[in-house]
C-alpha cells in the first residue's frame, strides 16, 4: 500500500458556525465505501462541522486489544486499524451505497492529545446528533453474539423455543450476550 494516513486539524478543515442551539462541534466522518465482505476495506475521512446537520451513524462498540494490526485504505493512502474496527467494517459496509459513520478509533487523531480530550468532551453531542447509533457486539464468527445482534431478543427467545431448547440454554445465551464487555463499560449503564 501507500503511505500512512496523514490527518487534517480539525479547526483548520471546517467552517465553523457558532447558534446558541448547536455548539460548533468540528468532527470527522467516515465514508465507507461500498464493497463486497470479501473485499478490502476502503473509505475517505471527511471533517464536518455537526451543526450543519449531517446524516451519519455512530458506532459503539469495544477496542478490543489495543494491537492495530491491519490496513484499510483511506484514499490513497491507509490506515492502521484493530481487529474489531475491521471486523465491525467489514460487518457493517452496505455493498451498493456509501456508509457514513463516526467510529472514534478512526475519526479522532489518536496520537494528537489535544484533539483526542477535545473529542471526547464533545462525544455526547456527537451520539446525540446521529441518525442512529450502532452497536457492534461481534462478528458472525463469534456465534450467539452476532445471532442476537441480527434480531430482537425475543424473536430469538421464540425461536428457541420452538426449537425446543431448554430455558436453561436460552438463558446461558443471554448470560453470554449481557458478559459482553460493551455492556461493562460506565456510561452504558
Amino acid at each position: 500500500m501507500s503511505d500512512p494516513y496523514t490527518y487534517e486539524h480539525l479547526d483548520d478543515a471546517v467552517k465553523i458556525v457558532d447558534t446558541a442551539e448547536n455548539p460548533p462541534v468540528s468532527v470527522r466522518l467516515l465514508d465507507v465505501l461500498p464493497g463486497a465482505k470479501t473485499d478490502d476495506i476502503r473509505c475517505e475521512l471527511r471533517c464536518v462541522t455537526l451543526s450543519n446537520g449531517v446524516d451519519y451513524e455512530a458506532l459503539s462498540y469495544t477496542w478490543g486489544a489495543p494491537d492495530c494490526v491491519h490496513q484499510i485504505r483511506c484514499g490513497d493512502r491507509f490506515l492502521m486499524v484493530t481487529v474489531t474496527i475491521k471486523e465491525a467494517l467489514e460487518t457493517l459496509r452496505d455493498p451498493k451505497r456509501i456508509r457514513t459513520m463516526w467510529v472514534d478509533q478512526l475519526c479522532i487523531n489518536q496520537e494528537d492529545v489535544d484533539e483526542r480530550n477535545s473529542q471526547v468532551r464533545n462525544m455526547h453531542h456527537v451520539y446525540q446528533q446521529a441518525t442512529r447509533t450502532v452497536i457492534f457486539l461481534g462478528s458472525v464468527k463469534n456465534g450467539t453474539l452476532s445471532q442476537l445482534g441480527s434480531m430482537t431478543l425475543w424473536k430469538h427467545y421464540y425461536h428457541a423455543w420452538k426449537s425446543r431448547k431448554s430455558k436453561s440454554d436460552i438463558f446461558e445465551e443471554y448470560e453470554r450476550l449481557f458478559s459482553h464487555p460493551w455492556f461493562r463499560r460506565v456510561w452504558i449503564l
